[in-house]
């Protein structure tokens, strides 16, 4: 990456890193998961095959999940858009794009009864509906990351994201 140098590549491994919000494509603001995620990758020999950044809309994150999972990117890994507010549509959109129905994931639901308390609204409920079959991935900060099929799903807050990744291989 840099002054030339050759990454490693572990053949099993293509990742693509999917960052979603429509400021980062408006630039509204900086990506910085994404820079973050990609540094990562290389520092731990696993470079990204392809980088990629998505508005908040979920027809076009399902096309964009669908088409790197047919081409055999693995692992996605998606960064934003998981929270409770009307425009985080990124887990509908990886269920479609995977054509898996989202569902309440009781688990999910339990972790954040439990966390907001009286505070949890209808709002931030809906961050329990994730892709069926997803798996949970452990976040101590706020909302539960999840992975279904390769796809991994991440807070877009950079604490919250970068708390989330543990390399080991």
């Amino acid at each position: 990456m840099t002054n030339g140098e050759e990454c490693p590549q572990n053949p099993a491994l293509k990742p693509a890193v999917v960052t979603v919000g429509s400021e980062l494509v408006y630039g509204e603001r900086d990506n910085d998961n994404q820079q973050w995620l990609l540094r990562k990758l290389w520092d731990n020999a696993i470079p990204a095959a392809l980088s990629l950044s998505v508005g908040d809309d979920e027809t076009l994150i399902a096309a964009q999940i669908a088409r790197l999972h047919e081409e055999g990117y693995f692992p996605i890994l998606v960064s934003g858009g998981i929270g409770g507010t009307h425009d985080d549509v990124t887990r509908q959109g990886i269920a479609a794009g995977l054509e898996r129905p989202p569902v309440e994931h009781e688990e999910c639901r339990s972790i954040l009864a439990e966390k907001y308390g009286d505070r949890f609204t209808p709002q931030r409920q809906r961050m329990a509906e994730l892709p069926e079959g997803a798996v949970l991935i452990d976040n101590s900060l706020g909302a539960p990351g999840f992975h279904c099929q390769g796809v991994y799903g991440f807070p877009g807050f950079p604490n919250e994201f970068s708390s989330n990744l543990v390399f080991g291989y």
